[in-house]
């Protein structure tokens, strides 16, 4: 799994791995349009993260419970791998 990645490496096929935002930077940078540095902390890393939590997040939210959900979610801590990649990408 990669966790990290220029926006460079993206563009539109890559939706699911990048998400909208990351997938149409990752577009621009390609067409040599200024689009500053940056990369994309990937779905792999999300997944990674929240589901060994289990915390039933579709049932939960149709039940009204995203303030409790994200509240799980803020109290979770970023493993350090994960960490070290973003420290990485942003130096």
């Amino acid at each position: 799994m990669t966790f990290v990645v220029p926006l460079a490496d993206f563009g539109q096929a890559d939706l699911a791995q990048a998400g909208g935002k990351g997938a149409n930077l990752g577009e621009l940078v390609r067409a040599g349009l200024p689009v500053p540095d940056g990369f994309v902390v990937t779905t792999d890393a999300y997944t990674s993260v929240i589901s060994p939590l289990d915390l039933k997040i579709s049932e939960r939210a149709a039940a009204g419970q995203g303030a409790a959900i994200r509240t799980d979610v803020e109290a979770t801590t970023m493993p350090t791998n994960i960490r070290i990649a973003v420290a990485d990408a942003y130096a």
